[in-house]
């Protein structure tokens, strides 16, 4: 079974990678087989001598304990059965998912499109409430979302249902969310675009532009107002002279905008800049 359908024993199996001990001597033993077996076409050896060092490597991090399982720590969760019965397990050993699971997928997303900060800065608004809702239900409920985004649209319904003394709706069907959680107070946290730190712009020599936080607590009749209604924040079409830079450093909470080189006078500056510095270390070498 294994052979001919990997896929669906993995599954189903949990699988134990053993103390340094048991592993190392493992290893060891298949480099040292299998590394020193000649091509029959070109009679060189299947590890060379960069090879070996980094087989090497791959043993000292066997021996420091790196690649076993830590002692009483698993890696499986259930996330469900199959149709006989049988468990169905989601292992977390691997790469941090957030590498292909998020910074991959938005990257595909904005990558080609050519988004500025304002549009993207919302857009990943959004992407995160979603991706949440998906992770919610998979952690908490062990099953897929298949709903809408909309929590306040779930959160005013509830709220309606407990006046007029109905059951509230089902978390496991409505993207997790259980009443009251967005009557819940401001934490006070910023996402998206952070703002830069007072004691940063002032070793820069730079204006320091405080912004009061909004507080995000939401009351029950903006609740109730705002799930009838979608909006679109004033400036995000269009885009005059100005605004990008404008709306960045007001998320960056200083005077002027933080940004990379990016156009061809700054580009020209900095060489110009560049060659000086050079030029004066060139001078104080040959004195």
């Amino acid at each position: 079974m294994l052979s001919k359908n990997p896929a669906w024993v993995l599954k189903r199996v949990k699988r134990v990678i053993p103390p340094p001990n048991d592993l190392y001597p493992v290893v060891e033993l298949l480099f040292q087989e299998y590394g020193r077996l000649k091509c029959s076409l070109t009679n060189r050896t299947l590890f060379d001598d960069q090879t070996w060092k980094q087989a090497e490597n791959v043993l000292n991090t066997i021996r420091c304990g790196c690649v076993s399982d830590p002692l009483g720590v698993s890696f499986y969760f259930e996330i469900g059965r199959d149709k006989n019965q049988l468990p169905l397990y989601r292992c977390t050993r691997r790469t941090n998912t957030l590498e292909g699971g998020v910074h991959i997928n938005i990257v595909r997303k904005f990558a080609s499109f050519g988004a500025g900060p304002k549009l993207t800065d919302c857009i990943l608004a959004d992407y995160r409430l979603r991706h949440n809702i998906h992770a919610s239900m998979k952690n908490r409920y062990k099953t897929s979302h298949h709903g809408h985004y909309d929590p306040w649209l779930t959160e005013s319904i509830n709220i309606l249902c407990q006046k007029y003394g109905m059951n509230t709706l089902d978390p496991r069907f409505n993207g997790g969310y259980t009443s009251g959680r967005l009557c819940l107070t401001s934490g006070r946290e910023s996402f998206g675009i952070t703002a830069t730190p007072e004691e940063i712009s002032k070793s820069l020599n730079m204006q320091h532009i405080p912004q009061q936080l909004l507080d995000t607590t939401v009351t029950i009749p903006m609740l109730i107002s705002i799930s009838t209604r979608f909006s679109i924040p004033t400036g995000i079409i269009n885009n005059p002279r100005g605004a990008l830079y404008n709306n960045l450093a007001t998320k960056q909470q200083v005077k002027k905008a933080v940004l990379p080189l990016h156009t061809q006078l700054e580009y020209k500056l900095f060489s110009k800049k560049l060659h000086c510095i050079h030029m004066v270390h060139f001078t104080c070498n040959r004195q």
